[in-house]
């Protein structure tokens, strides 16, 4: 039971950061608005950074959801991408942090 929830966990965070990276791709490949609206793709482009980044750590750190720290930080991101807009994957990320944790229990 403790080892199925710890992997639902890991698969749960492990999709959001695949989502988010495909949203920080997205966002990176919103430059080219760069012409007619430059304030706009610099927001989406530093967006897109923000996502490529949160991602990233959220996809590596995925494998270890079962330590009580990297659980910790995976729901930190979760929340800070889950305030940027980015809510339907960062509730992944949350909730798999969140099974992570219970699993040490």
């Amino acid at each position: 039971m403790i080892r199925t929830l710890a992997t639902i966990g890991y698969v749960m965070a492990l999709i959001g950061g695949l989502i988010l990276i495909f949203l920080g791709i997205a966002g990176l490949l919103g430059i080219f608005w760069l012409i007619f609206y430059p304030v706009y793709a610099l927001s989406a482009f530093l967006w897109g950074l923000v996502m490529l980044g949160i991602g990233i750590i959220c996809a590596g750190g995925a494998r270890w959801v079962h330590h009580l720290g990297t659980a910790i930080l995976l729901l930190i991101l979760g929340l800070i991408a889950s305030l940027l807009g980015a809510w339907f994957a960062a509730w992944l990320i949350i909730i798999g942090a969140i099974l992570g944790m219970v699993s040490r229990l």
